[in-house]
Formats: C-alpha cells, structure tokens, sequence
C-alpha cells in the first residue's frame, strides 16, 4: 500500500502489491524458506534505497519500504504465526524468551 496516496485511492487494489500466496492443499512444509528472499528484500528497502527520483517534485530521495498488513485464511494465518495444534509460539513480555502456550492460557516464564 502506498501511503503516499490519499487515502481514498490507496486501498484500492491497483494500488497495492501482492507479494505472493501460497494455495492449498499441497502448501509448502517450510513456510519461512519461501518468505525469506521476501524478508531479506524488506530488510534492505527498511534501510532505504538512497537517490530516487521523484518526477513529480523533480528531485531525488530516499526510499524506504515496510510490511504494513499481512492477510490469510486462518490455515494460513495459523501457518504463518508457527501455530501448532493447540499451541502457539508466544514471547514473554518481561523477559522476551519464547515459550510455547496453549491458545486458552497466559503461560508466563515464571520471572514476570
């Protein structure tokens, strides 16, 4: 999404980038191995690519880009969130370790 637009045009779909989906029911075992480039991509654009032009100003600058929504069907969002069965991969908000906890209980790390 482009947030540079106003924001009656920037949600339209002309005006957004789909990265890429993954279609069931034969989905990738490995969801990272087909995200990273992805990541890696994000990460250098998160840094800024220096000496853009803008035509419309006539002058240069700095991009930057971010990941601002991801959207799923819940297989998907479950996938992409490392959710197991009833488990879940949760980060401590104390101490930042990650522990896994079941979808119906807070399970903290015993410090906080």
């Amino acid at each position: 999404m482009n947030l540079n637009l106003p924001p009656s045009i920037r949600s339209k779909r002309r005006n957004m980038l789909l990265v890429g989906f993954t279609p069931g029911p034969n989905n990738p075992k490995d969801l990272d191995s087909f995200l990273w480039p992805l990541i890696e991509e994000m990460l250098n654009l998160h840094k800024g690519v220096e000496m853009v032009w803008n035509a419309g100003l006539e002058e240069y600058f700095t991009l930057h880009a971010y990941i601002m929504i991801v959207t799923a069907d819940m297989p998907g969002r479950e996938k992409l969130m490392k959710m197991k069965g009833k488990y879940l991969l949760q980060v401590c908000g104390g101490c930042r370790t990650l522990r896994a906890m079941k979808l119906s209980t807070w399970i903290s790390c015993g410090t906080y």
